[in-house]
């Protein structure tokens, strides 16, 4: 896996070449950073955006890295590495601390109150991941083009390691190697799609941009602060969007107890969101379609459980009635033999793994809500 491939360089040019031809003004970037215990990473992600190229604007650009109680000296190392230029001479560059509330939905509200009016267009992202060179100009450019679009999320690509200087390469300068599995490239699928309707649900908030004129105030304590704009952004009216040129890289978690704290911890979220104070609000605005699509996303993941419980006994059994009647015993025998085979196959394990998941965080969510503050560890570069 090359460092992006020529197919996506070409398409990053493409978004420069019409940037270039355009007679509109750009849009002032505003880069929010929200940062807990980041010290392992925040210079790599200084210098990936100092790598980034950043579109042209009537005014200066913004990169605020947001230090949420700290323990590991990342506003330390944010402020030392910040004093390299993070870009070109028209990017500011500040540190600042979460006075406002303990949690990461308090991290971005004060990114968003320290930009106010100097930009146009806020840019969350999160400080394990890495941009792809042009990424910043591609979410600019699809705002640019489309008055109606109110948020957009940016292409998310998997890969086993990173190298420590901020460019997209491997560890020590290698080829990038795929991290993502099928599950991954699915959900890609779904959002491609959503995409086309303005109505992208799970958005990624690794790397998202919204109109400032949108002005969300984050739900205080919602750990799925990226669901939580989304439902801001729809209730707005607004289109949300994925923008396949706008590229970022993640690292995926190797399989152990940490990805399975990671994933349960994502599920929590998800549950919790799911009883967002405004749903009421964006389903009685919302037409027919759009209610549906909401109501697939709010009620199927939670009853997955029990839908794939009640379905698997009723197809089992059916097999096995269909199996005596036919072949008798003999038959009874192999087709109970073959149940048990699909269960114990990797594909059956993978899905009882993610039905168990989900069935966890809904109990979990019905003893205490989930915090939004977060500290995930990290390994030096």
């Amino acid at each position: 896996m090359a460092e992006f491939g020529a197919r996506d360089l070409d398409a990053g040019q493409a978004v420069n070449e019409a940037h270039a031809g355009s007679a509109d003004p750009g849009l002032r970037l505003g880069v929010i950073i929200p940062c807990r215990n980041e010290a392992a990473l925040i210079e790599r992600k200084l210098a990936n955006l100092a790598r980034c190229e950043w579109p042209q604007a009537p005014g200066e650009h913004s990169v605020v890295i947001v230090d949420d109680g700290s323990t590991d000296g990342t506003a330390q190392v944010a402020q030392r590495a910040g004093l390299a230029p993070v870009g070109p001479a028209s990017v500011r560059f500040q540190v600042l601390s979460n006075s406002l509330r303990a949690g990461k939905t308090g991290a971005i509200e004060v990114g968003c109150r320290a930009l106010g009016e100097n930009v146009d267009l806020l840019v969350l992202s999160d400080a394990d991941v890495v941009i792809a060179p042009r990424a910043l100009c591609a979410l600019e450019a699809r705002f640019r083009t489309d008055p109606r679009l109110a948020l957009a999320c940016g292409s998310q690509h998997f890969v086993r390691d990173l190298a420590a200087d901020g460019s997209c390469r491997g560890h020590a300068g290698a080829d990038l190697v795929a991290g993502g599995g099928l599950y991954d490239k699915l959900t890609a699928l779904v959002r491609r799609l959503e995409s086309r309707f303005g109505a992208v649900f799970s958005v990624h908030g690794q790397l998202c941009a919204w109109r400032r004129d949108l002005s969300w105030q984050p739900t205080a304590g919602m750990a799925a602060d990226d669901l939580d704009l989304m439902l801001h952004a729809r209730i707005a009216g607004g289109r949300v969007e994925h923008v396949s040129a706008a590229k970022f890289l993640e690292v995926k978690t190797p399989p152990g107890p940490l990805r399975e704290e990671q994933a349960q911890r994502r599920a929590r979220a998800y549950v919790q969101f799911l009883e967002h104070p405004r749903w009421a609000q964006f389903l009685g605005r919302a037409g027919f379609f759009a209610r549906v699509h909401a109501q697939c996303y709010r009620r199927l993941p939670t009853a997955s459980p029990w839908l794939a419980l009640t379905l698997g006994l009723c197809v089992a059994a059916g097999a096995l009635i269909l199996a005596q009647r036919w072949w008798g015993w003999l038959g009874l025998l192999a087709v109970a033999l073959g149940i048990l085979a699909l269960a114990a196959s990797p594909v059956g394990r993978r899905l009882a793994a993610l039905l168990s998941v989900i069935a966890r965080a809904v109990r979990q969510e019905t003893r205490g809500t989930l915090s939004d503050q977060w500290d995930t560890p990290r390994k030096p570069l």
